[in-house]
C-alpha cells in the first residue's frame, strides 16, 4: 500500500488509437487500476478510439484541449489578422507542471511517465522542472530519427532521467543515436493481458465459420496472417509479396493470406487492392482492416507472418504466439528475433521474402514442427510476457524516480 502523502502519476501517451503503444500503455494500467493503490491521470496529446477507455480508469485530458482553450475562434481571428499583414498574440498559456495537476483536480505530480517518443511534443510544451520523467520507448532508429521531429525527440530525451526501452534493439538505438548510458535504461519487454489468454475469450467471438464466411475464405484453407496499419514499416506491401510467392503453388488446401488491421479507406490500402489485382492474388489475399476483434481472427492463422520492416517488440506478434501460432519474422527488423530466436518460429535475412515463404512451406511439410513451435511461443508469452510478469518490472523502476 502506498502511504496516503505518495503524489499521484501523470501518464502522457501520444494518443489513444488502437495501436501498440497506446494499447500496452491502457493494458498496463487497468492492471494497475485492478491491482494495486496508485493515484494517477492520463493527459493525451490526441484522442482516439481507445479515449473512453482511458477515462473509465482516471481522469483524462487532451492536451491540445488543455492548452489550447477558444482554439477555433482564435484561428478564425488569425486568418483575418493574416490578411492585413498583423500578427495575433499567441494566446496559449504556458504549461507547468502544476498548471496541468491544477486543470485535472491536484496539486502537483511526483512523477510523469511519457509513453513513446511522440509524447516529447507534449512533453516539449511543459515546463516539468521539479518533477522526474522517465519514458517508455517503444521506437527504432528509422522513426527516432527519420519520421519524429527532432525537437520533439531532444525534449524527451534531454527531460528524462530514465528510460524504460521495449527491447534490446531499441537499447542499441538510443545508445547509438543519443549516447545514452547503458545505466539510464531498463530492458522491459512487451506484454499481453491475461484475458488475452483466456479460451472463454475467444469462444465469446463468432465461430471460425462465421469469420471465414464472411472474408469468403474456404472453411479448410491454410491461413497466413499478418497485423498492422499499412504503414510502410509494417510491410502491407511485403506481405502481398509473400503471397505472390504463393501463386503457382499446387497444395491439397487452398491456401489465403489474410491482413489485419489499417484504414480501408486510405490511399495505401487501395494501393494494395490495385497491386494484388494487376498481380492475380487478389482472389486469395484479404486486408480487411482493423476490427474490435482482432484475436479472434488472429485464432483462424496458421502462421503468423511478421512483415515488418523495423518493429521495436509487436504487441501484435505476442497476441498471435499467445494462441499458439508459429511466427516468421525478419533478421534485423527489431525486438522480433528476441523473442521468436530459433525454437517459436523462423527468422529469415532482412526482407527476403522468399526465405519467409520456403519457410513456410516447410512448416507445412513437417506439422509436428509446427505444433512445437507453436507450443513454444505460447508457453514464452505465459512464461515471459504476461501483464502479470511484466507490470510490477514496470512499477519497480517508476518507484526508483517517484518523489
Amino acid at each position: 500500500m502506498r502511504s496516503s502523502d505518495e503524489k499521484p502519476v501523470l501518464f502522457i501517451s501520444h494518443d489513444a488509437r488502437r495501436t501498440g503503444a497506446p494499447l500496452l500503455l491502457l493494458n498496463f494500467l487497468e492492471w494497475v487500476k485492478e491491482n494495486i493503490d496508485l493515484e494517477f491521470d492520463v493527459l493525451l496529446g490526441e484522442g482516439g478510439e481507445l479515449e473512453s477507455r482511458f477515462m473509465a480508469i482516471a481522469p483524462t485530458r487532451v492536451f491540445r484541449s488543455l492548452n489550447q482553450p477558444g482554439r477555433k475562434q482564435q484561428t478564425f481571428f488569425a486568418k483575418a489578422a493574416r490578411r492585413f499583414g498583423r500578427q495575433m498574440p499567441d494566446y496559449r498559456s504556458p504549461l507547468t507542471i502544476a498548471g496541468v495537476a491544477r486543470a485535472m483536480g491536484r496539486e502537483n505530480y511526483g512523477l510523469v511517465y511519457a509513453n513513446t517518443i511522440a509524447a516529447g511534443n507534449v512533453i516539449r510544451q511543459i515546463d516539468t522542472t521539479g518533477c522526474p520523467v522517465i519514458s517508455h520507448i517503444h521506437e527504432l532508429a528509422f522513426w527516432l530519427g527519420c519520421r519524429e521531429p527532432k525537437e520533439n525527440v531532444k525534449a524527451l530525451i534531454e527531460r528524462s532521467k530514465h528510460f524504460i526501452v521495449v527491447s534490446d534493439a531499441v537499447r542499441l538505438a538510443l545508445k547509438s543515436l543519443f549516447g545514452i548510458d547503458e545505466v539510464n535504461m531498463t530492458v522491459i519487454n512487451g506484454f499481453v493481458p491475461t484475458k488475452h489468454d483466456s479460451t472463454e475469450t475467444i469462444a465469446q467471438n463468432p465461430s471460425r465459420n462465421d469469420l471465414l464466411h464472411e472474408l469468403g475464405i474456404p472453411d479448410n484453407a491454410i491461413i497466413v496472417g499478418s497485423s498492422g496499419t499499412l504503414d510502410w514499416r509494417k510491410g502491407p506491401d511485403l506481405f502481398l509479396r509473400l503471397a505472390l510467392e504463393f501463386k503457382n503453388d499446387d497444395f491439397a488446401r487452398p491456401i489465403h493470406f489474410l491482413w489485419v488491421g489499417g484504414d480501408t479507406e486510405s490511399i495505401a490500402w487501395k494501393q494494395l487492392k490495385h497491386d494484388s489485382q494487376k498481380a492475380g492474388v487478389a482472389q486469395f489475399t484479404h486486408y480487411i482492416g482493423a476490427r474490435s476483434n482482432p484475436m479472434a481472427y488472429f485464432a483462424l492463422f496458421d502462421f503468423f507472418a511478421l512483415m515488418s520492416r523495423e518493429d521495436p517488440f509487436p504487441l501484435v506478434m505476442l497476441e498471435a504466439a499467445s494462441l499458439g501460432k508459429p511466427i516468421l519474422c525478419f533478421a534485423d527488423s527489431g525486438g522480433a528475433n528476441e523473442f521468436v530466436r530459433d525454437d517459436a518460429g523462423i527468422v529469415v535475412p532482412y526482407l527476403d521474402v522468399a526465405r519467409m515463404a520456403d519457410g513456410i512451406r516447410s512448416l507445412l511439410t513437417d506439422s509436428s514442427m509446427q505444433r512445437q513451435m507453436g507450443l513454444c511461443g505460447r508457453d514464452r508469452v505465459a512464461i515471459n510476457n504476461n501483464i502479470n510478469h511484466i507490470a510490477p518490472m514496470i512499477l519497480s523502476t517508476m518507484s526508483r524516480f517517484e518523489q
